[in-house]
């Protein structure tokens, strides 16, 4: 069976999805969005019980094996919303996000018995009960009309509604880490930060089981459930991968200073690359906070490299914040308004923007000796309880304002600073004209789960230097 082909309106392509078959349970099947759809509505309201309180917040339904979601903001002050084409057939878990694209809740329902919880139901109609936002958890007043399925998870011991992860919610990256930090620090100090994607992808919608669908847990990258994922050199659940509609789905931190004024720049960079035999091509956006992207929808570019890649930029205002499950979307618009169809992709953030070091500060104006640049650890600033001492930099030499060398990546290991704190720059890069004054700047990177494309790069200032 050839892959499914898109058509300009919805219920022509129904047509086409209606014999395909469920597939929800093999993803890596040649019919992607096989399945049956409807329109889903609902109303929430917040423990009090008002309905008025939750408007602004954000909730998104997602398919357990695939991550693709419909994302609704609750724009009413009635509670109310309404999520138009989800796949029905297949098991989906419900989320709730803050007005800043937040993780704040996640779906809790009974379990087999006191000690664990259920997440994963199928929509046997297109009303769904009345859901409390209940702190961490979604609650439904009933469970009429739902079809539960199986998979559990734990559950606290001091609160059985909750899942165990979800204690994580809410709370600053420092304090979260700084326990896990000699488990960290040996898990970084023994792998190079290479290329962490795997060709082999967990089936479980929850590799960590902690409750906390893998879609939206930064630290889903191991089964300890205390690793980044941008550090877990064992990843074998790569969240930032699909095999439906999109292959991979990334977004960058960059931090850089403007030269003549010094401001503090952060930019969000964003990449994605679609499957072959989406027909026609979709309007892509990238969904989330207003405070962060400027608006609720920016649009995504094809590249031109004719591979069916858009990749996008926007500048995060200087009274913006990034932090540990915040989440972007990137939606996929088929067709018209009116008929519209969208595949929304979760992404959340590992970092806390206030954790990563200044711009200006990404390197110290360090001693230059006889060729050596020596460069520091911004993520162990004064008074910082940040465990990040691995990354790989690189050095750029400038001749005015040409580029003149780059030198090769190296990985900086905290504990071995000794030996690779430093980086020799050959005096054939200088012409040998010693006592010429060059510059120079330093790049600090993470890399990520998708090639080419670092997690978290830090651009310093340039500084000067006098040829030896």
């Amino acid at each position: 069976m050839k892959k499914m082909q898109y058509t300009l309106h919805f219920y022509a392509a129904l047509a086409l999805l209606s014999g395909c078959g469920n597939v929800g349970e093999s993803p890596a099947t040649s019919c992607d969005l096989c399945g049956t759809y409807n329109d889903i509505s609902g109303v929430i309201s917040s423990a009090e019980g008002s309905l008025s309180a939750m408007q602004g917040w954000v909730i998104a339904t997602i398919e357990r094996d695939t991550g693709i979601s419909r994302v609704e903001p609750i724009s009413n002050n009635a509670g109310k919303y309404k999520f138009k084409k989800v796949r029905t057939n297949i098991a989906q878990t419900l989320a709730l996000l803050s007005p800043n694209y937040r993780l704040q809740a996640v779906l809790s329902m009974p379990g087999t018995d006191s000690k664990n919880i259920r997440q994963w139901l199928r929509y046997n109609s297109t009303q769904l009960p009345k859901l409390i936002n209940a702190g961490n958890i979604l609650k439904f007043s009933s469970t009429d009309a739902l079809d539960i399925q199986g998979y559990t998870v734990p559950s606290q011991q001091s609160d059985q509604e909750l899942p165990t992860g979800v204690a994580k919610l809410g709370l600053t990256r420092s304090y979260r880490l700084t326990s896990s930090f000699n488990l960290l620090h040996s898990e970084l100090g023994a792998h190079s930060l290479g290329l962490l994607a795997t060709s082999s992808k967990s089936t479980s919608p929850d590799y960590n089981t902690n409750g906390i669908v893998k879609w939206l847990d930064p630290y889903d990258g191991d089964k300890d459930g205390t690793k980044l994922d941008i550090f877990a050199t064992g990843e074998s659940n790569p969240k930032q991968l699909f095999n439906n509609v999109v292959k991979y789905f990334t977004v960058q931190v960059s931090k850089s200073a403007d030269e003549t004024t010094q401001e503090k720049l952060t930019y969000l960079n964003f990449s994605t690359q679609l499957l072959d035999g989406l027909s026609p091509t979709p309007t892509v956006y990238i969904r989330g906070s207003d405070a962060l992207i400027g608006k609720s929808q920016i649009s995504l570019a094809d590249d031109g490299s004719g591979t069916k890649t858009y990749t996008g930029q926007v500048k995060v205002p200087s009274t913006a914040t990034i932090n540990t499950f915040d989440v972007l979307f990137l939606e996929l618009k088929f067709g018209s308004d009116s008929k519209a169809w969208m595949a929304d992709f979760p992404w959340v953030f590992s970092l806390d923007l206030a954790s990563l070091p200044a711009a200006t500060d990404a390197v110290a104006k360090s001693a230059w000796d006889s060729g050596n640049l020596v460069v520091t650890n911004p993520f162990t600033a004064s008074g910082s309880t940040d465990p990040l001492n691995n990354f790989t930099w690189t050095v750029s030499v400038y001749s005015d304002s040409q580029l003149i060398w780059t030198s090769p990546s190296k990985l900086f290991d905290a504990t071995k600073t000794a030996t690779n704190a430093t980086m020799t720059v050959p005096k054939a890069v200088f012409n040998f004209n010693s006592g010429a004054t060059y510059k120079y700047s330093v790049s600090l990177q993470s890399d990520d789960q998708i090639p080419g494309t670092p997690a978290y790069v830090i651009q310093s200032l340039k500084f000067s230097l006098t040829a030896p």
